[in-house]
C-alpha cells in the first residue's frame, strides 16, 4: 500500500508526528479518541507492517498491542506477546484472558498453550523459535536489547524469526539506524512511530536536608554541596555544558531520613508516591522503622475487608504486611509471595496503597503509577564477568522508573524526586531517550549452533566494539568449521574465556597464570 509520507531510508519510514490517519476502533472497549501515534499504529497494523513504536512512559503503547491482537484473532490468525519479565508476563496474561482466548508459558508456569494470544518471555520464545506459528510476533519492551546480561536474546529472535513483528519500546535516540537495520536483515520494511512528549509532563526536585528544590528552574549548587568545596554555577536543565566543571555531592553521613521523606511528601501533597530502591533487605529495613499510619478510618475498613476475603498463608512475611497495609504502606520486589504481591497491586490501583517502596521489577511488570516517585539511590547490583558488581542506573531504566510518576486523568503533572546525588552527571540521566546498542555475545554454543554468515546480520555490524568487530572479521574471512581446526581452535579460545586472561608471545598463547608478562594477545592475531 502506498502512504502519503515519504520513505526515510530505503528500509524504514520514521513516520511525521502530525500525520493522522481516520482509522475505524469501534470494536475497542474505550471510551476516548485514541493519541496520533495509537491511531498512526492502527493504521499500519491494518497492512500487516513491521513496525516499531518507541513512545515516553505511560502513554498507551498496550491499546496498539490490543488492536494488533484484535485484528490477528478475527482473521483466525495466532499472536505471539513476548515480555522481558515473568513478572510483567503474569500481568498481561491477566489483563488479556478477560478479553482475548489467552494462554501463558514462562519458567514458572504453563497453561493454554494452544491459545489464539500466548503470552511468553522472551527467552522461551527464542529457545522455540523454530516451532512457534503465527501472523504477529510483539516484543514488548524491546529496548531490552541494551541488557548487557541478556539482550543478544532479542537481537537473534528479531533475526530469525520471519513473519511480522510489532516492537514496543521507550524512546531511544538511533531510532533510525536500529529500525534501518530492522528492516534490512529481515527484508521488510521498518515503520517508525513516536510521540513528541509524555502526556503528562514531570517535574523534578532533589530533596535534601528535609527541603525540596526545583530543578526544572534555576538552582544553585550551593545547597547540594559542602561549603566552599565547589565553584557555585547556576543550572538549567538540559544545559548539559553547564554541568562540566559543576556536581552534585552528599557526603554519607548525610542519610535520607525516610520518616521526615514521608512527612514531607504528605505535606507536599505528593502521595501516593513510590519510593525506588534496589536492595530487597533495604526495602524490607525501611519498611520496618517508617511507624506511620496515612490512612482514614474508612479505608483501613475497605482494606480489612480485601484482606479477609484473600486467602494469604499464616506466613511471617504476610503478617508484617497484612499490618503495613492497614497503614497505607506496602513493599514489592519480585521474590514476595505472589498471592500477597498481587493483593498489594490490587489496593494499590484502588489508591489505598500511599507509599510503595519497591524495586525495579515494579516499574517494568506493573502499570500503576502514582503522584510521585523517589529514588532513595542511584546504584543497583548488577553481574559483571560472572560476579556483582555496583553500577549508576542508565538514562533508560531511570526514564522508565520516573515514568511511573503522574496519573492520567487525576494528575497535571508528575513529580521525580532525588535523594542520592553523590554522583556528578547525575542530570544526564533526565535525558529520556537512550542508545539502542547491541549486546550480541559471541560464544563457543553459538559457533557450534550457527552459520558464521549470521554474524553479518546482527546490530553489532553497525557498533566499533573492537574485540567483536575482530570475532566478526575471522568469522567472515575464515571457514569456521569443526574440521578446520586451526581456525576453530582459535576460535574456541577467543570466546570461551575473556581475552583478558591471555597473552600471546611468540606466536604461542598463554594464560596470565602462567606467564609473567602481561599483554593483551588479542589484537596481535
Amino acid at each position: 500500500m502506498k502512504y502519503s509520507f515519504i520513505p526515510t531510508t530505503q528500509h524504514c519510514t520514521l513516520i511525521p508526528f502530525d500525520y493522522s490517519p481516520e482509522i475505524d476502533y469501534s470494536f475497542l472497549n474505550i471510551t476516548y479518541k485514541p493519541d496520533t501515534f495509537q491511531l498512526q499504529s492502527f493504521e499500519l497494523l491494518q497492512n500487516n507492517e513491521d513496525i516499531l513504536v518507541t513512545a515516553h512512559t505511560s502513554c498507551g503503547k498496550t491499546l496498539v498491542a490490543e488492536y494488533c491482537i484484535h485484528l490477528q484473532l478475527k482473521n483466525n490468525h495466532k499472536v505471539i506477546y513476548t515480555t522481558p519479565l515473568k513478572t510483567l508476563s503474569n500481568q498481561k496474561y491477566y489483563y488479556f484472558s478477560k478479553i482475548f482466548d489467552t494462554g501463558i508459558i514462562t519458567g514458572d508456569i504453563s497453561l493454554n498453550t494452544n491459545a489464539s494470544l500466548l503470552i511468553m518471555t522472551t527467552e522461551i520464545f527464542h529457545s522455540r523459535i523454530e516451532e512457534m506459528d503465527c501472523s504477529y510476533v510483539i516484543f514488548d519492551e524491546v529496548h531490552y536489547i541494551n541488557d548487557r546480561e541478556r539482550g543478544y536474546v532479542w537481537e537473534e529472535s528479531l533475526i530469525k524469526y520471519k513473519g511480522n513483528i510489532l516492537c514496543l519500546s521507550a524512546t531511544i535516540d538511533n531510532k533510525k539506524e536500529f529500525s534501518d537495520w530492522l528492516g534490512r536483515q529481515r527484508n521488510k520494511h521498518c515503520y517508525v512511530i513516536s510521540t513528541k512528549e509524555r502526556v503528562i509532563p514531570l517535574e523534578y526536585m532533589i530533596y535534601y536536608e528535609n527541603k525540596g528544590y526545583n530543578l526544572n528552574g534555576e538552582i544553585n549548587l550551593k545547597y547540594f554541596s559542602e561549603k566552599e568545596q565547589f565553584k557555585h554555577k547556576i543550572i538549567k536543565k538540559n544545559k548539559k555544558d553547564e554541568l562540566v566543571t559543576n556536581y552534585f555531592k552528599i557526603t554519607k553521613e548525610k542519610r535520607t531520613n525516610v520518616y521526615s521523606l514521608v512527612n514531607w511528601l504528605k505535606e507536599k501533597e505528593l502521595i501516593p508516591s513510590i519510593l525506588f530502591t534496589f536492595s530487597r533487605s533495604k526495602i524490607d529495613k525501611l519498611s520496618d522503622s517508617l511507624h506511620i499510619d496515612l490512612t482514614t478510618d474508612n479505608e483501613k475498613s475497605l482494606i480489612k475487608e480485601f484482606l479477609n476475603k484473600v486467602n494469604l498463608p499464616p506466613l511471617p512475611q504476610v503478617s508484617k504486611v497484612k499490618e503495613m497495609l492497614l497503614r497505607g504502606i506496602a513493599i514489592h520486589y519480585s521474590t514476595m509471595i505472589p498471592l500477597l504481591k498481587e493483593s498489594v497491586e490490587f489496593l494499590i490501583s484502588f489508591g489505598l496503597v500511599k507509599v510503595l517502596f519497591a524495586t525495579e521489577t515494579f516499574a517494568v511488570g506493573v502499570n500503576m503509577p502514582a503522584k510521585s516517585v523517589v529514588f532513595l539511590n542511584l546504584t543497583k547490583i548488577t553481574k559483571e564477568n560472572g560476579s556483582n558488581q555496583f553500577r549508576y542506573l542508565n538514562s533508560s531504566e531511570f526514564t522508565q522508573m520516573s515514568g511511573r510518576a503522574g496519573r492520567r486523568g487525576l494528575d497535571s503533572k508528575g513529580v521525580v524526586i532525588l535523594t542520592d546525588v553523590e554522583r556528578k552527571d547525575t542530570l544526564s540521566l533526565f535525558k529520556s531517550s537512550s542508545l539502542i546498542v547491541s549486546q550480541f555475545k559471541v560464544t563457543f554454543n553459538f559457533v557450534l549452533r550457527n552459520d558464521p554468515s549470521f554474524l553479518r546480520k546482527t546490530f553489532l555490524e553497525n557498533e566499533s566494539d573492537k574485540r567483536n568487530r575482530r570475532i566478526l572479521q575471522i568469522l567472515s574471512t575464515e571457514n569456521i568449521s569443526v574440521k578446520n581446526n586451526k581456525y576453530f581452535t582459535k576460535m574456541k579460545e577467543l570466546i570461551q574465556i575473556d581475552y583478558s586472561y591471555f597473552i600471546k608471545e611468540n606466536d604461542i598463547i598463554y594464560t596470565k597464570s602462567n606467564h609473567k608478562k602481561r599483554e593483551s594477545f588479542l589484537w596481535s592475531i
